[in-house]
């Protein structure tokens, strides 16, 4: 991973277990960023795939797999926000939440669809590490019908996390580095997304 890969990694840790959850149109605020970004998955895999060449075969039946497992979580998403007497058209989509997607595309097409790793092992490393203690918060809150992705992330995403290391570390060192470059500015711009949340809540 890229130099400061451990520093960052906590820190965004660090910040997501602070969240206010108790602060219900925070909550609500975070819920549909999170489905913003989260609605774009299954695009983001089933593109990848698609252009791959026959070389990465191992690696796009990895992204195939991975499209299954990602199916439909936007709406697991827009339930928790309607299960806490939210309309998530009355919530907007943030700059900073589609500076933290939008480049995917981008890279997936005119870079190398194998860049889409270091977003991947962004989401589901921080994931595995605090979702389910997000999850108990939140549910300590509003109930389980408030806190499901949460949970179910927190309880999937954990074997995930190895899966991808066992990807990345299957690829040429030029993909690596490909791979890093996204992993760090993943890392950069959520956490830009989550203090515009935290600013605008104070």
């Amino acid at each position: 991973m890229y130099q400061n890969y451990e520093n960052d990694r906590q820190e965004i840790i660090n910040k997501l277990k602070a969240l206010p959850f108790g602060n219900r149109e925070f909550y609500a605020d975070y819920l549909a960023q999170t489905y913003y970004y989260v609605r774009h998955s299954e695009n983001f895999l089933a593109l990848a795939a698609a252009l791959m060449g026959e070389s990465d075969r191992k690696i796009q039946r990895r992204f195939f797999t991975h499209l299954s497992e990602e199916s439909a979580h936007d709406l697991m998403v827009k339930k928790d926000i309607e299960n806490l007497d939210f309309n998530i058209a009355n919530i907007k989509e943030r700059p900073e939440t589609k500076m933290f997607w939008e480049s995917q595309y981008y890279k997936i097409e005119h870079v190398d669809p194998t860049a889409l790793m270091g977003y991947i092992l962004f989401l589901e490393d921080v994931a595995a590490e605090v979702c389910l203690p997000m999850a108990q918060e939140v549910e300590k809150h509003y109930g389980k019908k408030c806190g499901t992705f949460l949970r179910v992330h927190g309880e999937e995403d954990p074997g995930h996390v190895a899966d991808a290391f066992k990807v990345i570390d299957s690829l040429s060192e030029e993909r690596r580095a490909i791979v890093r470059d996204n992993l760090e500015q993943s890392f950069i711009a959520y956490k830009n997304m989550i203090n515009a949340l935290l600013d605008s809540h104070k």
